[in-house]
């Protein structure tokens, strides 16, 4: 018989970390970046008997029950309702409005998900579809650079020689990293991850067991050898940050994640981001890692998706964003004062 239970953080990081789904955004260093950002993190579980058969890191935050990128785990239409109608009773006992779900499940799942009493959360006309393209990687790097396309070739080869260099940031150097990533997102028209997420994120995975995380940056020759300050987005002034690209990038035994990424105009130029991912792909095939995941959550079709594609990602195209209203009344409330 299915059971409903709160795992201990040890408990769950135990089953979630080999789990079906698994990622390290379902993980209890994840949770603290949660804590830290306000969402209180709780470990629920599906089990059958002492065995844990599904198992999701959630936050309680505001009017919600939040299961982001989560549950991990085996899913059957069994499962998935023991897993809703104990989330039910959790959200009702919080006196929560309603529950959310953005799984890495496939999007085939999707009807077991309706029938237990779960709705697509729609975002303007087409709703949101979340799709990642990862890649599994070969034994060497050679064999991994001639499968990309010629034109790929060239723009990795031309990057290198562009006097472009790798450099992974301290703690104290993250606000560079911060405007390299608001210049993307200015330029692109979406928010950005701030300093003190990113401060959260280095603090919880700093001493990992299961992770290495690496804050890396791509810095160009400045155009003197003046003062360098911490200005990426002027970088073709003079004494301008040599830093033009950077991400965070997650390593684990299973995969590599390229989490968050981000680049500046005289990036675009030098080929930065071309250098930054053959970087950290080169250090994936060298630690014997088997798959790169370029991650990214954005519609299938999107520019950042096809860009992924051409490095050899195939796109997984997954459930996206879902809601489970527990007080329904209120929550249709909440959603009208969403739309206005």
């Amino acid at each position: 018989m299915l059971k409903f239970a709160e795992l201990d953080p040890k408990e769950f990081e135990a089953f979630a970390y080999s789990a079906h789904g698994h990622n390290f955004l379902q993980s209890s260093d994840f949770a603290a970046v949660r804590a830290e950002r306000g969402a209180a993190p709780k470990f629920y579980a599906v089990k059958k008997g002492d065995k844990i058969i599904l198992a999701g890191l959630c936050g309680l935050y505001g009017n919600s029950i939040d299961c982001l990128y989560g549950p991990v785990g085996e899913v059957t239409p069994e499962v998935i309702r023991a897993w809703t109608d104990g989330l039910r009773a959790e959200a009702t006992r919080l006196n929560k409005i309603f529950i959310s779900l953005d799984p890495f499940f496939p999007s085939s799942a999707t009807s077991d998900w309706q029938s237990a009493g779960w709705q697509k959360l729609r975002r303007g006309k087409e709703g949101r579809i979340a799709a990642i393209a990862a890649r599994p990687l070969p034994a060497s790097y050679d064999e991994f650079l001639s499968s990309l396309d010629r034109k790929m070739r060239y723009e990795v080869r031309r990057s290198a020689k562009n006097g472009l260099v790798l450099r992974d940031l301290a703690y104290d150097e993250l606000s560079i990293l911060e405007e390299i990533l608001q210049a993307s997102a200015d330029r692109q028209h979406f928010s950005a991850a701030d300093l003190k997420y990113l401060q959260a994120f280095y603090r919880a995975f700093e001493h990992s067991r299961g992770y290495n995380v690496r804050f890396v940056v791509v810095e160009a020759p400045v155009a003197s050898s003046g003062a360098v300050k911490a200005a990426p987005t002027d970088d073709l002034a003079v004494g301008a940050s040599p830093a033009i690209t950077g991400g965070i990038f997650v390593f684990s035994k299973l995969e590599t994640v390229h989490f968050l990424g981000g680049n500046t105009e005289r990036s675009l130029e030098l080929g930065g981001m071309y250098f930054l991912l053959d970087a950290m792909i080169r250090d994936t095939i060298h630690q014997k890692i088997p798959r790169f995941n370029f991650f990214g959550v954005a519609g299938k079709d999107d520019p950042k998706i096809t860009f992924k594609r051409k490095w050899g990602g195939e796109v997984e195209e997954c459930m996206g964003v879902w809601v489970l209203p527990v007080n329904k009344p209120k929550f249709f409330a909440w959603k009208l004062k969403q739309l206005l």
